[in-house]
Order: C-alpha cells, then sequence, then structure tokens
C-alpha cells in the first residue's frame, strides 16, 4: 500500500491509495479533456500537473513551492514540431502548448503510476528544467 495520492480535476478530487485505484481513476478519465493536480496526503508538494485533451497530454512537475518545476518533452509522430496543441485550464478556459512539449497519454498516465509510487521526477519523461 502506497502513502495516500490526492488527484484534483475540473469538477472534483479523488484519493488513491493503491497502485489498482490510480490504475481506476486514470481509466476512468483516460481520453476526457481535463487538467490534473497530483500531490501525495496533505502535502502540496512535490506535485505533478498534467493536462489532457484526447490521446495527447503534457506534464509539469513541480518539486517544491520555490522551484518553477520541470516541462515535459515529447516528439509525438503526426504532431507540426513547430505547432501547437490546445489544452483546458477549466471547462471552457483553454491555453495552446508548444508541440515539443505534449507527450502521449499513455505515457503521461505511466508518469502518474511512477509519481503515486515515488514523489520524485517520473523517469519515463524527458524534462526540461524551467
Amino acid at each position: 500500500m502506497m502513502e495516500v495520492m490526492k488527484m484534483q480535476y475540473f469538477g472534483g478530487a479523488c484519493k488513491m491509495r493503491t497502485r489498482e485505484e490510480v490504475d481506476a481513476a486514470l481509466a476512468r478519465w483516460s481520453g476526457a479533456a481535463n487538467d490534473y493536480w497530483l500531490s501525495h496526503g496533505n502535502a502540496k508538494f512535490p506535485a505533478l500537473a498534467v493536462m489532457v485533451n484526447g490521446q495527447l497530454a503534457t506534464a509539469h512537475y513541480f518539486p517544491d513551492e520555490h522551484h518553477p518545476g520541470f516541462i515535459s518533452l515529447g516528439n509525438v509522430n503526426g504532431l507540426d514540431p513547430d505547432g501547437t496543441s490546445t489544452f483546458f485550464l477549466t471547462n471552457t478556459e483553454t491555453t495552446d502548448v508548444a508541440n515539443e512539449r505534449v507527450i502521449s497519454i499513455e505515457v503521461a498516465w505511466e508518469a502518474a503510476r511512477e509519481f503515486a509510487q515515488n514523489w520524485s521526477l517520473p523517469r519515463c519523461i524527458k524534462w526540461f528544467e524551467l
């Protein structure tokens, strides 16, 4: 059993205590446009923020409140390397993210699983430190 991981998203929040609960939560929201904030217990940091739109995602890891964080670097086939992809900050507010920061949803969910087990920067993603 792992320490409680909290996942906040538009419309609510949930707490997970096992790998199975993490997998169930990720499966329930997979493919839906959303913005997730993952943290452990009552701590605000470290945190993993993941924005998802369909099969695309982008991630931002915050080791503590004073560090600007690490952003995901990706190379998703079919995306214009010089273009952008749209993600949702809220149900109605969008933001465009450079495609060089976009990863697949599968990679984003693997990062969430890693983060659930270990509070450190997930290794399944290539990161750029801000």
